[in-house]
């Protein structure tokens, strides 16, 4: 069940001037990544390399969500291990790290320089034994960090193919071609964020048949201040700093078991992008569990559970 806050028409002006505002904005930047990265990938691993290892029945999708804090999934899984290979959004790699959990991958979509903090402090007691798994967009300093720690770095290229670079990305990809790689750098949908890119990264490249997924929030509880949420600011700035304008452009959806959860045009993209990919797998005979306990990312393609009785933990 959803409810706008504002007309229909209004909230899907703003998905897709989101969408838009993303891709023209960010395109600079992510050449500028491109071309600092391009010599170090093509001597290195791409991504499909990890496709020649065995394929993996179960992988859990590891988020940065509050979630995971508030009903103490990271604690539950540090003693009752996974039951199979465990992939980790850069954000979250740190809180693993500290609970002595290394992860099979982790993964990185975005290109911001921020994210260089996530490879550093705690992960760097795990970094030998990380496979990073970078986009050739993502910023120098995040990869000195990554690289600086010992993890192993394993590229990829993004799809950049949406409005309006259409072509880019294969024209990117042949610039990769190299001894090393000689079918260049392979490419894989990052899907807006690292959760969402882990998602389609566990089918595509570890072949599994059931994607277990906690600290997958895309939302924010009802009673968060506005000002609070992720992306309010930026929102801000996009309508005038009229605020009365932008509280109108969020949409409440609910769950039975879920409850309610409030999402802005930039997370119901990510939600919109995971159903799609969620039904696709279903058809292909792929089982999506959500053990988040929270959030939006549910619909009939996916299975609701609480992490605690997926690990068969007694109260």
């Amino acid at each position: 069940m959803s409810q706008d806050y504002a007309p229909p028409d209004q909230f899907e002006a703003a998905v897709n001037q989101v969408n838009k505002n993303t891709v023209t904005g960010l395109y600079p930047l992510w050449m500028d990544n491109w071309a600092h990265n391009l010599q170090l990938a093509r001597a290195g691993d791409s991504l499909d390399k990890l496709y020649q290892r065995p394929s993996s029945g179960r992988v859990l999708i590891v988020g940065r969500g509050p979630s995971i804090k508030k009903y103490g999934h990271l604690d539950m899984l540090r003693k009752h291990p996974f039951p199979g290979h465990i992939i980790a959004s850069d954000g979250a790699v740190p809180l693993l790290a500290e609970r002595g959990i290394v992860p099979y991958l982790s993964m990185t979509v975005d290109g911001s320089e921020i994210i260089a903090k996530w490879f550093t402090g705690p992960t760097a007691k795990i970094g030998s034994k990380l496979k990073a798994v970078l986009p050739l967009t993502a910023h120098p300093k995040t990869v000195n960090a990554a690289r600086k720690i010992g993890a192993h770095i394993y590229w990829y290229i993004p799809e950049l193919d949406q409005e309006p670079l259409k072509g880019v990305t294969e024209a990117l990809q042949l610039q990769t071609y190299s001894p090393s790689n000689p079918t260049g750098i392979s490419r894989s949908n990052g899907a807006g964020n690292c959760g969402l890119a882990a998602v389609v990264l566990a089918n595509s490249i570890l072949r599994a048949k059931e994607v277990v997924m906690i600290g997958m929030d895309s939302g924010y509880p009802p009673d968060t201040p506005l000002e609070e949420c992720h992306y309010h600011e930026g929102m801000l700035r996009s309508c005038g700093y009229d605020a009365q304008q932008v509280a109108r452009l969020y949409r409440m959806y609910h769950h039975p078991e879920l409850k309610y959860t409030v999402v802005d045009p930039v997370f119901e993209i990510y939600r919109r992008t995971f159903l799609t990919i969620a039904k696709a797998y279903r058809s292909a005979g792929v089982k999506i569990v959500n053990c988040t306990e929270g959030g939006c990312l549910f619909d009939e393609s996916v299975a609701i559970m609480k992490f605690r009785n997926y690990l068969k933990i007694s109260s």
